[in-house]
């Protein structure tokens, strides 16, 4: 076995020195969300032959579905106990792998990581691993897209900076997003105007004795779309390490900023009132996909000439007359990258794939074999959902499931058809919340 993969994008915690995070978000951090869970599956998709990939139980019904559209839930470690207890989880992965190696022969010879943690770091010294994957770096801090806008390099929304100090006297006088340096994830992002005030009144009853930490102010766009562009920056003489790399670095439409790049892509993506994302899907504007990669390239070439080597992705929002700017840079894993890798092993074109994401909130477990049996029954799908005229929906991610203690359950769908297919599961999915809320 080449790797064991641990597919944990909750990097907050490791990635804020001053613990500012853990002040806001106390429940989160340094407890991963649930939807850890769900980043850990989606890497089944990015695992080459030899790979082992820690994951959740994916239960009998979903790991059947995958097994039949061509993934491989046979190379997946289940971890019943949750990422947010550090201790127990690692425990049990460390005593599984160890089980495995003595059964099979099959010990990983190094660890791949999204980012460093403390389960990871554990990991790697209780196997004897060494430890692949993304180090802290200034990269992934909100102010490095500031810095790249000051060299030119991209357009931004305007932007300016705040010390947690100076956040607790500020006023806003305009709507604005505020994101903390070490953010990630659309939680992250605070919606503050004059007239919206009770999450500048939460962060600052937080942070009241906070000393460090800094924010980006973000005016508020009135935007037509948004999206992501994602890619792989690989160093002048690197060589890529993951599977994924390895096939975008090849294909056709290589961006190569002054230093070798994958294949960036670009998707418009639709954000829920929380600021999570639920629909991704091809760009389809010739021109905003244009001068997406064209903000790609430029933010890979300051990266490579850092010498960053791995996964990137940009947010960007389209403005009413037009212009294209950049409001997040992840140098790390993100959702996209993971969608497209799953579409690619299930056989999808990556490039049409229609990935929709669901969650909902109920008291009560949840059965991914009864929720995929009612869903396709309701859309007229069979068991590996194709329907009528080339319509299809395939599940491939689910979270969640028969874990009462968790909020927030989710399943993720590719989604081939026409608008009628979606509306019907629209209506489908509102009728299982509106029954089990």
């Amino acid at each position: 076995m080449s790797r064991l993969i641990h597919m944990d994008l909750t990097i907050d915690r490791a990635w804020d020195p001053d613990g500012v995070l853990a002040r806001v978000f106390p429940l989160r951090l340094p407890a991963a969300e649930l939807a850890a869970r769900s980043n850990e599956t989606l890497g089944l998709f990015e695992a080459g032959e030899g790979d082992l990939v820690v994951t959740p139980p994916l239960g009998a019904g979903l790991s059947e579905h995958l097994a039949a559209l061509g993934a491989r839930p046979d190379r997946a470690l289940e971890i019943a106990s949750h990422p947010k207890d550090a201790e127990a989880f690692a425990s049990e992965v460390i005593a599984k792998v160890g089980a495995r190696a003595r059964r099979r022969g099959e010990a990983p010879q190094a660890l791949l990581a999204a980012g460093r943690s403390p389960v990871g770091e554990r990991l790697g010294r209780a196997l004897g691993l060494s430890l692949e994957g993304l180090p802290r770096s200034e990269w992934n801090r909100k102010t490095f897209l500031l810095e790249l806008a000051r060299e030119g390099r991209l357009e931004i929304p305007a932007t300016s900076t705040l010390t947690t100090p100076e956040l607790l006297d500020w006023k806003p006088e305009r709507a604005v997003y505020l994101k903390f340096e070490w953010g990630s994830g659309g939680g992250a992002n605070f919606p503050i105007a004059p007239d919206r005030l009770a999450a500048l009144q939460y962060l600052k009853g937080r942070l009241a004795t906070a000393t460090a930490g800094v924010w980006l102010v973000q005016n508020e766009v009135d935007a037509r779309s948004e999206g992501a562009v994602f890619g792989f920056v690989t160093a002048a003489g690197g060589t890529p390490r993951t599977a994924g790399e390895k096939e975008a670095a090849t294909a056709p439409g290589t961006v190569k900023p002054g230093a070798e790049a994958g294949t960036a892509a670009v998707a418009r993506v639709k954000y829920d009132g929380n600021g999570l994302s639920y629909l991704h899907e091809r760009e389809p504007d010739p021109e905003v996909r244009e001068r997406a990669l064209a903000a790609f390239a430029n933010a890979a070439a300051a990266l490579a000439a850092r010498g960053y080597d791995g996964p990137l992705g940009l947010d960007y929002l389209v403005t009413r007359d037009g212009r294209l700017l950049c409001n997040d840079l992840n140098a790390r894993w993100t959702k996209s990258h993971l969608i497209r890798s799953a579409a690619r092993r299930l056989g999808l074109d990556p490039e049409a794939a229609r990935s929709i994401r669901r969650r909902w909130k109920t008291p009560r477990p949840w059965s991914f074999p009864a929720l995929w049996v009612e869903v396709r029954r309701a859309l007229d799908v069979d068991a590996r959902g194709r329907g009528r005229e080339g319509a299809r929906l395939v599940p491939y991610l689910a979270s969640g499931f028969g874990d009462a203690a968790g909020p927030w359950k989710e399943i993720c769908f590719f989604l081939e058809g026409d608008g009628s297919f979606e509306k019907r599961l629209e209506a489908k999915w509102n009728e299982i919340q509106n029954r089990n809320s």
